[in-house]
C-alpha cells in the first residue's frame, strides 16, 4: 500500500460516513463491494449480519428513514485509524463516536462509542469495502 492509496482508504471512509449523516444512501453503494460482509454487534447481543451490498443498503435505508422520522440528525467521527497491507487485502482498524442532534434540543448527545474492523480491496472503482465489524462498546 503505498501512499496514494492510504490517501484514498481515508477518503472512502469520510465520503462513507458523510453520506450516511447526510441521508445520501444511494451513495453509499459506492463503498461497499457487492459482496460485502458487513456484522454489526451490540453488547451481549446476537450480531446483525448482511452478506451482500443490495442488503447492507436496504438495511440503512431503513434505519436512515427510522431516524429522519423522528427529526435526529447523526454525525460520526472516526479516530484512531490504523491500516495493515496484506498484498489484495488492506485491514483497517478504527474507533468511532456517534452523535445524535434531536430537533428542538441544544446539542448533540453520544449515543455511540465503538470499534470497526474493515477490509478494503482495490476494485477498478477505487477501494471499497468488502468487509466490516463493527463492536458497540455498550448494550
Amino acid at each position: 500500500m503505498n501512499l496514494v492509496d492510504r490517501m484514498e482508504i481515508l477518503d472512502t471512509i469520510s465520503n462513507m460516513y458523510y453520506a450516511l449523516d447526510s441521508s445520501n444512501i444511494e451513495k453509499l453503494k459506492n463503498y461497499y463491494t457487492e459482496d460485502a460482509y458487513v456484522e454489526f454487534k451490540y453488547g451481549d447481543s446476537p450480531p446483525r449480519i448482511t452478506t451482500s451490498r443490495k442488503e447492507i443498503i436496504n438495511n440503512l435505508t431503513t434505519r436512515r428513514k427510522f431516524l429522519d422520522d423522528q427529526g435526529i440528525t447523526t454525525r460520526h467521527y472516526s479516530s484512531n485509524i490504523v491500516m495493515e497491507d496484506s498484498s489484495e487485502i488492506v485491514f483497517v482498524k478504527l474507533m468511532s463516536l456517534i452523535t445524535w442532534q434531536r430537533l428542538g434540543e441544544p446539542g448533540p448527545e453520544v449515543v455511540h462509542t465503538g470499534v470497526s474492523e474493515n477490509e478494503f480491496a482495490k476494485t477498478d472503482d477505487g477501494w471499497k469495502i468488502i468487509k466490516r465489524i463493527t463492536r458497540i462498546d455498550h448494550a
